[in-house]
């Protein structure tokens, strides 16, 4: 192959590699083209052949071992994938792995107190009673009970410290949460 630069191009002769002629031009003017001229056939020595001395090359430029031009990393075509033989395991682990994690989000969720606003202990005592799931035992509702009563007590004592509760409504509240922590105390076991 020869290499040839336009008019008024200063390509240097790049000794990197010896068995491959490599051309360099710096300081390019910026806008302008570049004009150069390249003619003949030629390729890239391979590695293996460039431990040999260049054996093994016809005159076309092509390999003697499968008469292919170019050469490259391998053959593209027909190669088994890489994880073949690991396929139906890692797609077994995957789904083993979906399966768990289904069970996990959809195992049945712990018990959680419902908090209710204050003035609404009355209706919501049997909303809550009701909302909670029938295979449950009295014990754990009698203790998710507790818990939201011992809330409301707390929420009526913060208001009425705060001065957002007038004496009369606080006095209601509070007899109201009393009669039905009385009853859910003669509940428990």
């Amino acid at each position: 192959m020869t290499f040839a630069g336009g008019n008024g191009t200063r390509f240097e002769l790049s000794p990197q590699d010896p068995t491959v002629q490599t051309y360099l031009m710096q300081d390019a003017p910026a806008g302008q083209p570049i004009e150069y001229t390249i003619s003949g056939a030629g390729s890239f020595p391979r590695e293996d052949q460039g431990a040999q001395g260049g054996g093994g090359q016809g005159d076309n430029g092509q390999t003697a071992a499968g008469n292919a031009p170019g050469g490259g990393i391998g053959t593209p075509i027909n190669t088994p994938d890489p994880l073949s033989k690991y396929k139906w395991w890692i797609l077994g682990g995957l789904g083993l792995l979906l399966v768990a994690a289904a069970a996990f989000l959809l195992r049945k969720p712990a018990e959680s107190a419902v908090v209710m606003p204050s003035g609404t202990i009355a209706a919501g005592t049997a909303s809550f009673l009701s909302a909670q799931p029938s295979p449950a035992t009295q014990a754990i509702k009698n203790t998710a009970l507790l818990n939201v009563l011992k809330e409301e007590l707390f929420a009526i004592e913060s208001e009425k410290i705060a001065g957002t509760l007038s004496p009369t409504e606080y006095t209601e509240q509070k007899a109201a949460l009393e009669t039905v922590l009385k009853r859910a105390l003669k509940k428990t076991p």
